[in-house]
């Protein structure tokens, strides 16, 4: 018994810093992001650049215990669908910050965007679907990314 949670702490500890590293390497190869974002005109409700590093930060460390508690459920209906999920909206993420602020490219970072709502909406659902903490943990992350894509077609058009 003790082994298990040894071996569930260590496993949660990984997925964390795994999410969490995937993030701050995505802010890593898209350069200098708060310098860009405060030259960039704004649409109105954007926060202050200092924000995005409190927010995702959280976003990732939910996102990584939603994972967690998918993939110890003893119910594997929609495992294997919410893992597969869950990997590619990560990887469309990461390309996000790298594409809109790396490249300057806000046009396509809107289309890149629009996939990730979509994709992180099914990862949602099946995250409920293997257990509702799970899927409650990826609501904030879901709604930030709606309030995201409005920022970045705010920024496409002023810019």
């Amino acid at each position: 018994m003790k082994n298990n949670k040894v071996l569930a702490t260590v496993q949660f500890i990984i997925i964390v810093l795994v999410v969490e590293g995937i993030g701050w390497l995505s802010g890593l190869l898209a350069g200098d992001i708060a310098t860009k974002y405060n030259h960039l005109t704004q649409p109105v409700l954007s926060p202050p650049s200092y924000v995005f590093g409190i927010v995702w930060p959280l976003l990732y460390f939910m996102m990584a215990t939603a994972f967690f508690i998918a993939l110890r459920q003893k119910n594997k209906r929609y495992q294997n669908r919410f893992i597969g999920l869950f990997v590619v909206q990560l990887a469309v993420n990461f390309i996000w910050s790298i594409i809109f602020f790396g490249g300057n490219a806000f046009w396509w970072g809107l289309l890149v965007i629009i996939g990730l709502d979509v994709l992180v909406m099914f990862t949602l659902k099946y995250a409920y679907r293997i257990h509702r903490y799970a899927g409650y943990l990826l609501v904030p992350y879901m709604l930030w990314l709606l309030f995201a894509t409005y920022l970045t077609i705010g920024t496409a058009i002023l810019n």
